[in-house]
């Protein structure tokens, strides 16, 4: 029996070169202009996140509610494929698609494990060789997006919580997993082998000391 072997892939600067819920984000204020001016709100949210007042999940909520709440799930598909097209052909490493289309050669499971939300995280699987995706969800109530999290932001040992919820990690011989940040040091533990794909300065000391693999893609 052929041994099984899992991977799991951070999105956002990983197998991406930039932060995929900002262009997102701008994907909605094309469709939604008008909702430009509640952008200005979240710069105060910004501030005192940088100043510890404001958790990571309370200013990517606010986001959500003020550029993407209310809108139908039908009119945020179609939005989230359309930017996923353009986001394979002017954002993806092409590294990081080689190392994809490897793995996914070598009979691989290749899961994707992001913070990013599932609506439009799902559509960028689609176009990528990967067979699930643990991602933080949005809420919907009537087809229409409250703006709200459902669940926890899948965010640093949350994704941890998350893989063990859906996936037996006994059942696999070899486990590799592959993130550009230091918030992703459990996932990266987490592994059998492990790489730094372009890490944070945080990151690059931490693997830099274990002996761990960095990885440059652009």
């Amino acid at each position: 029996m052929k041994a099984k072997v899992i991977a799991f892939f951070d999105l956002d600067g990983t197998i991406t070169q930039r932060d995929t819920y900002k262009e997102m984000l701008v994907f909605g204020l094309i469709k939604r202009p008008w909702r430009v001016f509640l952008v200005f709100l979240s710069v105060y949210d910004f501030i005192l996140h940088k100043l510890g007042k404001r958790t990571n999940t309370y200013v990517k909520q606010k986001l959500l509610q003020r550029i993407f709440g209310g809108l139908n799930r039908h009119a945020l598909v179609a939005m989230s494929d359309s930017y996923a097209h353009f986001l394979l052909k002017y954002g993806v490493k092409q590294q990081a698609l080689a190392v994809l289309r490897q793995h996914a050669e070598n009979g691989t499971c290749i899961v994707l494990v992001s913070a990013s939300f599932d609506f439009y995280v799902t559509e960028i699987a689609k176009l990528l060789p990967i067979d699930d995706v643990i991602c933080t969800k949005a809420e919907f109530k009537n087809d229409q997006l409250t703006g709200f999290l459902d669940g926890e932001n899948c965010h640093g040992a949350q994704k941890i919580v998350r893989i063990n919820e859906s996936i037996n990690l006994d059942e696999y011989h070899e486990i590799f997993s592959y993130s550009d940040h230091h918030s992703d040091i459990p996932l990266l533990t987490l592994a059998t082998t492990s790489y730094a794909v372009c890490p944070t300065a945080k990151l690059k000391v931490y693997m830099e000391k274990r002996g761990g693999n960095i990885l440059m893609w652009n």
